[in-house]
């Protein structure tokens, strides 16, 4: 085994010593997701809920007035919240607070008002609060905002570039496939529209989901006991739904100490939905790939190491990869996070971290698929020669053509000439011209082409109409909750 000089683990961390390629190798393309999925980015999301929970109550009467400045003071705690801030409150975390993170914001806060006008409220920040209380409405806060601008534009983007296949193709005659056989004529565009109408319809399930993400403020058993017994004149209930919907959010009174994460669960399985379809799809392109139907525009990406001549189809391999890693953790949150012991346990807790490394390969797979689909070239005489060169496809036509005239045998007659044979244009209109059938059904199977594809067109044009009032549907509920 070989011995290393150097280290890693102590050197300073870089995206080239992080140990999730998130954070590494692929940080630059999904590092506007740490405004919601870091550390730091949930410190800030809590000290906004806590600055609230204080405005909240000096408005309904339980604290004293606060004075304009004072409110000024208290937004700009997490409007202006810095890396440096978020450093000493971890450095609190570690000498103060026992290793507790919420204590820790608890403190830092405090430390701020010593010193103002506001050092008077210090014993009540944080005041008859459980540490969910203040959890469960940042990270659902964070979480609806990086669906709704991080991840939502990049499903929307490929629900985009399918649509600009799916118009410039769905004339585009191809030979579809069955278990892999070459099986009846369809559309490139018509084919691309399948999966047009799959991903409009699941990205604007996540949208809807996640514009109905909820929150509670009940206290460490979800009864509002230490706030009732403290205040027992207030409508506890009440003001808490008042600050849930502060933040976008929809108020939860049934709870334990955690609200239920049935949303949250229903929302990774909708994201998972999303996968499933940009898995398919990824997995269709690279077919159409292999069996040299399209191509992807030579460019920086995809080389061989050692083939010159290979172009690879390496985004939607990586794509592929990524949102079967996304899924993995997506459905094992949805599946652990709605299990917890009696009133609480802290098992989910640690598994709550990865809601953006679920959702951040999820982002990454996306824009793989979108570039990947800007890339895509048809080779029309391919797909026209493929089509020609298998004259047993119209058999389908043929043989249903004769049964509806009535003819008996006409199934079984075309299975003996064509299955598992290679069969010709002149064999084919030999077996027609000896069929012992009318002039008007004869005329019908001699007026087939090889080249026509049904409702192909119609399909298509189908999908691009609904697909279009998803995308406005989506637009609108990004532009409601952000």
């Amino acid at each position: 085994m070989p011995v290393y000089a150097v280290d890693f683990s102590k050197e300073p961390l870089s995206p080239l010593t992080a140990i999730s390629p998130l954070d590494g190798r692929y940080w630059g393309r999904v590092n506007r997701m740490s405004n919601r999925f870091s550390e730091a980015a949930w410190m800030r999301a809590r000290v906004h809920v806590e600055a609230e929970y204080l405005v909240a109550s000096a408005d309904e009467g339980v604290l004293r007035p606060l004075s304009g400045r004072e409110r000024d003071f208290l937004g700009n705690l997490y409007k202006n919240f810095s890396l440096a801030d978020a450093t000493e409150i971890k450095k609190i975390e570690r000498e103060r607070a026992k290793r507790h993170d919420i204590k820790a914001i608890e403190y830092w806060m405090g430390d701020r008002f010593r010193g103002t006008s506001l050092e008077d409220l210090v014993p009540k920040i944080h005041l008859g609060l459980t540490s969910e209380d203040v959890d469960n409405i940042a990270i659902h806060y964070l979480l609806k905002l990086g669906i709704m601008e991080d991840y939502l534009p990049t499903a929307v983007g490929v629900v985009e570039g399918l649509r600009g296949i799916v118009t410039n193709n769905r004339s585009l005659v191809i030979l579809g496939r069955t278990h892999g056989k070459r099986a009846d004529t369809t559309s490139l565009g018509k084919e691309m529209a399948f999966f047009l109408e799959r991903a409009g319809t699941a990205a604007g399930n996540v949208a809807y989901r996640a514009g109905n993400l909820g929150g509670k403020v009940s206290g460490p058993v979800g009864t509002y006991n230490p706030l009732k017994a403290t205040y027992p004149g207030h409508d506890w209930m009440r003001f808490a739904g008042n600050l849930v919907e502060k933040f976008g959010l929809n108020p939860k009174y049934v709870t334990t100490q955690i609200a239920s994460h049935d949303d949250v669960a229903g929302l990774f399985r909708d994201v998972a939905g999303v996968n499933d379809v940009m898995e398919d799809l990824s997995q269709n392109l690279w077919l159409y790939s292999a069996l040299d139907l399209i191509y992807l525009a030579a460019g920086d990406r995809g080389i061989s190491s050692i083939m010159a001549h290979k172009r690879n189809p390496e985004e939607f391999e990586n794509a592929e990869g990524n949102l079967q890693t996304s899924s993995a953790l997506l459905n094992f949150m949805a599946s652990k996070l709605t299990k917890s012991r009696l009133q609480r346990d802290l098992s989910g807790s640690t598994v709550r971290r990865n809601y953006g490394v679920a959702l951040g390969h999820a982002v990454l797979a996306n824009q793989n698929v979108s570039e990947g689909l800007k890339l895509v070239r048809v080779d029309r005489e391919a797909a026209t020669a493929d089509i020609k060169a298998h004259p047993e496809i119209l058999g389908t036509n043929m043989q249903t053509i004769l049964r509806a005239a009535g003819k008996e045998g006409a199934y079984e007659s075309l299975q003996e000439m064509t299955r598992g044979k290679a069969v010709t244009e002149q064999q084919m209109e030999r077996w027609a011209a000896e069929l012992d059938v009318d002039e008007e059904t004869r005329m019908r199977i001699g007026s087939l082409d090889v080249m026509d594809f049904g409702e192909a067109e119609r399909v298509a044009d189908m999908a691009l109409d609904s697909s279009r009032k998803a995308l406005n549907r989506i637009r609108k509920k990004i532009k409601q909750s952000v």
